[in-house]
């Protein structure tokens, strides 16, 4: 969910293709409309995009991160600050957080502009999401559960 839209990602051969934005229906009878459609290099195929504050953070597959307004899918920015994503973003504190598929958590300033904080190594590959919960930041790797919390 995006707001008052919901997205849709699809591709194939591993890479996504494109992003719809559906305005689902108001009433009894009605049926949903497409608000937009967005091609192109830097849609998801595995990640699911994050919604924070009318903006939606999306993590490709390739690494590259892109910033778009929700509501238009008009593009704020677009980066690359690593090689290949797997795994989904999560929010915190005015971060983002998401772990490469090289076990790299990646943290980012959520906002208009791109901002890339830290790329913390965790030591071997993942493929899981990110958990917060408690106050923690939970980071599993293949063999390996970190479990952090900020510092008193």
């Amino acid at each position: 969910l995006a707001g008052d839209l919901i997205f849709g990602y699809g591709g194939s051969g591993g890479t996504g293709k494109v992003l719809t934005a559906i305005r689902p229906p108001k009433g009894a009878g009605q049926m949903p409309a497409v608000a937009y459609q967005v091609e192109g290099r830097w849609t998801p195929y595995v990640p699911t995009g994050l919604y924070k504050d009318g903006l939606a953070y999306l993590f490709h597959d390739n690494g590259q991160v892109t910033c778009i307004q929700a509501a238009s899918g008009d593009m704020v920015w677009s980066e690359k600050p690593a090689k290949s994503f797997y795994c989904s973003p999560v929010w915190a504190d005015g971060k983002i957080y998401c772990m490469t598929r090289k076990g790299e958590v990646v943290v980012l300033e959520a906002g208009p502009e791109y901002k890339l904080l830290s790329v913390n190594a965790m030591g071997e590959d993942s493929q899981a999401t990110l958990a917060i919960a408690d106050g923690r930041l939970f980071i599993r790797t293949f063999s390996k559960l970190f479990s952090l919390s900020a510092a008193q």
